[in-house]
C-alpha cells in the first residue's frame, strides 16, 4: 500500500491562519423538523451550541426526525445565513454523502460527549489559538479546505512526543498517517474501524506547526476535558 505523501490532492495548501478563520463546533440537536417547501427532502434542525442555531440538512433517508434529536454534530457555524425554502439557515452541519450520492448525507459525530461549543483541535506549537467570534467566514474559506473521508486501522502512540498518530486508509490502497491532536481518551481499539475526517491540505512547513512530511494529515478531534480529545466520526459507515 502506498503513502498517501504520493496523492496529489486537488485544493492548494493553506495555513493555520487560513482554517481559524472557520468555527468549527460540536453542538447538540435538540428540534427537527421536516421542511415543507424544499426542493429535496430536508430537515429543519435546531443545534445548541455556544447558543441555539437552525439550519437545513439532506437527512432524511438515513435518520428519523427523532434520531437526529439528542445527537452531536459537528458544525460550521460562523458562515453567513442563508434562506432555504424560507428557513434562515444559520450553521452548515457536516457530513458526507451517503453511497446514492445525491445530495443525501450522513453528519460528523464525537466518537465521546463534548461540551456544546467545543471547537476542533489545531496542529499548533503556540498553543491554543484564539478564535475571533465576531469574524463571520466566507464560503470560499470552507471550500479552499480539503476533507475527506477514511477508515482508522491502527493508532501509534509516540514514544518520544507521546501524541497520537492514526493510520488511515483512504481506498484504492492508499493509506496515510494523521495526526489526532491531544491525548485520545478511551480504549484506543474502540477507535479502530471507524470513519473520520481528514484535513489534508495544511502546509506542514508554516511557521508553529507541528506536522511534518511524513504526517501531513489532521484528523478531527475535540477537547472531552483538560486533558483527554476524541476524534470525530463518520455517524454510520458509508460504503
Amino acid at each position: 500500500m502506498s503513502l498517501l505523501k504520493s496523492l496529489t490532492f486537488d485544493k492548494i495548501p493553506i495555513c493555520l491562519d487560513d482554517i481559524t478563520k472557520l468555527s468549527f463546533q460540536a453542538g447538540t440537536i435538540c428540534s427537527v423538523k421536516s421542511v415543507a417547501k424544499a426542493r429535496k427532502p430536508s430537515y429543519e434542525m435546531e443545534a445548541c451550541f455556544d447558543e441555539g442555531k437552525k439550519s437545513c440538512g439532506q437527512f432524511t433517508r438515513n435518520y428519523k426526525e427523532e434520531e437526529l434529536i439528542g445527537k452531536q454534530i459537528i458544525g460550521l457555524t460562523n458562515l453567513p445565513f442563508v434562506r432555504i425554502a424560507g428557513i434562515k439557515s444559520e450553521y452548515l452541519t457536516l457530513g458526507f454523502a451517503d453511497e446514492m450520492n445525491d445530495g443525501q448525507a450522513i453528519p460528523l459525530t464525537p466518537c465521546l460527549p463534548v461540551k456544546n461549543g467545543a471547537r476542533i483541535l489545531l496542529p499548533d506549537s503556540r498553543g491554543e489559538l484564539n478564535f475571533d467570534k465576531t469574524r463571520q467566514a466566507e464560503y470560499k474559506n470552507f471550500e479552499s479546505v480539503e476533507i475527506l473521508s477514511a477508515t482508522v486501522v491502527d493508532i501509534v502512540i509516540s514514544q518520544q512526543s507521546g501524541k497520537n498518530f492514526c493510520i488511515v486508509d483512504f481506498g484504492k490502497q492508499k493509506t496515510g498517517v494523521a495526526l489526532a491532536i491531544g491525548k485520545l481518551k478511551g480504549d484506543l481499539s474502540d477507535y479502530l474501524g471507524i470513519q473520520i475526517p481528514v484535513i489534508c491540505n495544511l502546509d506542514y512547513e508554516q511557521e508553529g506547526c507541528i506536522l511534518t512530511n511524513e504526517t501531513k494529515l489532521v484528523a478531527f478531534s475535540l477537547p472531552v476535558d483538560s486533558n483527554h480529545s476524541t476524534l470525530v466520526k463518520v455517524d454510520k459507515p458509508i460504503i
